[in-house]
């Protein structure tokens, strides 16, 4: 079907499989340190543009948003977009 995925990505699924074994957990390893990793990150972001009520907040969403808890549990690539969007804020 044409699907793609950037090649970064690509290599860090590849190199989990190489080190972990051709599990469906090792596929889904590097989406979940990249969804932890967008979490941690939005937390100076937030408190940087919003007021600590506010930046409490928004870090709560994000944890508890189903659309990024889905993808960080996914073997696709979104939590990595999430990621780096986060860290060009």
């Amino acid at each position: 079907y044409e699907q793609k995925a950037p090649l970064g990505f690509l290599w860090a699924e590849r190199l989990a499989v190489e080190l972990l074994g051709k599990g469906e957990m090792a596929l889904r390893l590097f989406p979940l340190l990249c969804g932890l990793a967008a979490l941690a990150a939005f937390v100076p972001v937030a408190r940087h543009f919003l007021r600590p009520w506010a930046a409490a907040l928004a870090v709560g969403l994000l944890a508890l948003a189903s659309p990024a808890v889905y993808h960080a549990v996914e073997a696709k690539q979104y939590s990595t977009e999430l990621l780096a969007s986060v860290l060009a804020l």
